[in-house]
């Protein structure tokens, strides 16, 4: 299999194969460039007002976190969490229950072991209490 004919002709399609390889790699190379370009924004194109690159870090000092059936409410509203942390207990965590992990006043009376009236009396009296204390505030 020396034949010079046959390496030449292998050398030909070796040099065919490589030179495809190459256009289709520079093809994908400027499709992938074009699609990054159409969805890249430049820092200069944006305004002041844009909240496309806004990163904020949360830290446990800036928010409220409450313990309820094993899930952590974080309340991010300083105003919100002092009036919560000045309501009794009960009426804290039948609000809590209420309104973040939205237990039925059902489901709630099943928890607590207490009349689901009382839930209902209990959560629309932190309502009202709630909306006195931030009143206030």
């Amino acid at each position: 299999m020396n034949d010079p004919e046959y390496e030449k002709t292998i050398m030909h399609q070796f040099d065919s194969f490589c030179r495809e390889a190459i256009r289709r790699g520079a093809g994908n190379a400027f499709r992938v460039a074009e699609n990054r370009r159409k969805r890249q924004i430049l820092l200069d194109d944006l305004d002041e007002t844009s909240t496309e690159l806004v990163s904020a870090d949360e830290y446990p000092s800036t928010y409220e976190v409450y313990r309820v059936m094993d899930q952590e409410i974080a309340i991010h509203n300083e105003k919100l969490a002092d009036a919560l942390n000045r309501l009794p207990a009960t009426r804290r965590e039948i609000l809590l229950r209420a309104f973040s992990l939205e237990m039925t006043d059902n489901e709630i009376s099943l928890v607590l072991q207490i009349p689901r009236r009382t839930v209902n009396y209990q959560r629309n009296v932190a309502l009202q209490q709630l909306n006195q204390i931030m009143t206030e505030l």
